[in-house]
C-alpha cells in the first residue's frame, strides 16, 4: 500500500472535480485549471515532464503534500534546451532616449534558445522610442526598487 500524490493548494478530490465539472465551473475533466492529466496536459505540460515530476517525487507509504511548483520545475527543465524565446511588453511604457540619435535603428541579433545557437537567431529593432513595462517604472524612487525612475540610470 502507498500513500497518494497530494499536491499543495489544489484541488484532488473526485467528488469535488465531478461536481466542478458538473455544475460548470470549468469546461470539462481537460479544463487547465484542473490538476487533472489532461487538465495539465492543456497547460503544454509534456507527458516526459510529467513522468519525471513522478520519478523525482518517487513513492513513499506516508502521506506528504508535494508543491506544484516541482511540476513547474520538471515542465521547465524538460522545456528550456528547445524553448524559442520571445519578447513582449504587456503594459507599454513610452520611453524617448534624449542622448540617441534621432532617426536611427540599430538591428540587435539575439539568440533564439540561449543555450542553443543551432536553434537560430531573431533581430530586434533598438532606437529613439522605447516601451518598456509600465511596472518597470516610478517617478519616485526607493531603495527598493530596481527599475527605472527619473535621475536613476
Amino acid at each position: 500500500e502507498f500513500s497518494r500524490l497530494n499536491l499543495e493548494y489544489t484541488v484532488l478530490s473526485k467528488r469535488r472535480l465531478i461536481r466542478l465539472v458538473e455544475d460548470h465551473h470549468v469546461s470539462g475533466w481537460d479544463d487547465p485549471r484542473l490538476f487533472t492529466i489532461n487538465g495539465v496536459r492543456r497547460r503544454g505540460i509534456p507527458a516526459k515532464a510529467i513522468n519525471n515530476f513522478c520519478e523525482k517525487i518517487g513513492v513513499s507509504r506516508s502521506n506528504n503534500y508535494i508543491s506544484p511548483k516541482v511540476l513547474n520545475h520538471c515542465a521547465r527543465e524538460l522545456l528550456d534546451p528547445t524553448s524559442i524565446r520571445g519578447m513582449c511588453v504587456l503594459d507599454p511604457l513610452k520611453i524617448t532616449l534624449e542622448n540617441y540619435p534621432e532617426g536611427k535603428v540599430e538591428e540587435i541579433e539575439c539568440l533564439n534558445v540561449p543555450q542553443n545557437s543551432d536553434l537560430g537567431v531573431h533581430r530586434d529593432p533598438f532606437s529613439r522610442i522605447v516601451y518598456i513595462e509600465r511596472s518597470d517604472f516610478r517617478l519616485v524612487d526607493s531603495k527598493s526598487f530596481y527599475g527605472l525612475a527619473p535621475g536613476k540610470e
